[in-house]
């Protein structure tokens, strides 16, 4: 752990397997980025796995007896790993959500063992982001507890956005929404005006 001024930072991950992944990947793939031939498709549909996803630093912030995870674009089930290796925490006051809302980050069984009592969501819309399937899994996971889902976004801003429009998101959005009566009064968005965000632990 780093520390200072009553701040403990505790970096959870990557490991070295990830780390060592990643620079060999890197090594593969330098030639092709750096000629501007990557195929944006193929690594649009491998965000999940891509190894630059999954060797994210993902951290621990500790003030006094509050606790944040922040968790990079890492993938759900490894943060989980992670975690349960060093035997815990699981329980944190704010949960910065994986890759923007990716559903492809988060699975049910980690929302059921890595609870918040804040989720902190930054998906503006692009690449679908957040995705209405990971709210049903968190939603499914929870249920109707004590906890409430911050966006960075307002709604107006991801309907807005040409993905979420391309794919009818905001309708599927909606759907899960609505499927339970408490689901709505879960998600608290930005004000008019408002360039960020305070919660008050």
């Amino acid at each position: 752990p780093w520390e200072k001024g009553g701040l403990k930072i505790t970096v959870v991950g990557p490991t070295q397997r990830e780390v060592d992944r990643l620079k060999a990947r890197w090594a593969k793939d330098l030639k092709k980025i750096l000629k501007k031939e990557a195929d944006k498709k193929a690594a649009a549909q491998s965000m999940g796995s891509s190894v630059f996803n999954l060797s994210s630093i993902v951290c621990i912030a500790e003030a006094g007896d509050k606790s944040i995870l922040l968790t990079g674009d890492a993938r759900g089930d490894t943060m989980l790993n992670w975690l349960e290796e060093r035997g815990g925490p699981l329980e944190f006051d704010v949960f910065k959500l994986p890759h923007h809302g990716s559903d492809r980050n988060v699975t049910v069984p980690m929302f059921e063992k890595i609870k918040a009592k804040h989720y902190l969501v930054s998906g503006d819309g692009k690449h679908g982001n957040p995705e209405p399937a990971m709210f049903d899994m968190l939603f499914r996971a929870r249920g109707d507890k004590d906890y409430t889902i911050h966006m960075t976004y307002s709604p107006d801003e991801l309907k807005a956005h040409k993905e979420f429009l391309k794919h009818d998101l905001g309708a599927a959005l909606a759907a899960v929404l609505d499927a339970e009566p408490w689901r709505r009064d879960k998600l608290r968005f930005p004000g008019d005006g408002e360039t960020s965000i305070t919660l008050d632990l």
